[in-house]
């Protein structure tokens, strides 16, 4: 999505803003550092890439040109729409209420993202069978785990190009917890 003459202007904004760094590149890095950089960024469109850059350069303390890997994460912070660890119990919990008897059906209630970290609908059953306290500290602490997981690889996979992450594969790193 980011073109040729929308990647230049990624970096010239980025040489405008620290221009010591960039006044001995030659032709050849400069072509070199536009093609990695539009490679990188050819899931994104112009308008992601430069927010995330203006919102780099805004908070940026230390005086360093951005390299891709902070704008990528820059990009995440800002469409991040992970659900708060918090909310992930609340919601699990609500679906173990009525996990003795309605699990199967509480379990396709749930939004993926949390059907992947219980990880299969018999789960709930037995964690319905549990005590309050086995469930609030064992089960609650394996779940944010979990999760947190979940969002590290995410977060790691939704950094790269396309064309790299498919060949990985999304696949899940987290699965049943009891």
């Amino acid at each position: 999505m980011l073109n040729k003459q929308e990647t230049a202007k990624v970096i010239a904004i980025i040489q405008a803003t620290y221009p010591s760094f960039y006044e001995k590149a030659d032709t050849a890095s400069q072509k070199a550092t536009l093609d990695i950089w539009r490679s990188i960024f050819a899931d994104h469109d112009y308008a992601e890439v430069s927010s995330a850059l203006m919102a780099f350069i805004a908070t940026d303390t230390k005086g360093y040109p951005p390299v891709p890997g902070q704008l990528n994460a820059k990009i995440r912070t800002l469409r991040d729409d992970a659900v708060p660890e918090q909310e992930i119990w609340i919601i699990i919990r609500r679906a173990i209420s009525n996990g003795r008897y309605g699990y199967t059906k509480e379990f396709a209630k749930l939004p993926s993202v949390v059907q992947k970290i219980v990880g299969d609908p018999s789960a709930l059953r037995e964690w319905a069978d549990l005590d309050d306290e086995k469930l609030n500290t064992i089960i609650r602490a394996q779940i944010v785990k979990s999760y947190q997981a979940h969002l590290e690889r995410e977060k790691e996979l939704d950094m790269l190009p396309t064309t790299i992450s498919a060949r990985i594969g999304k696949r899940s790193v987290i699965g049943y917890v009891s």
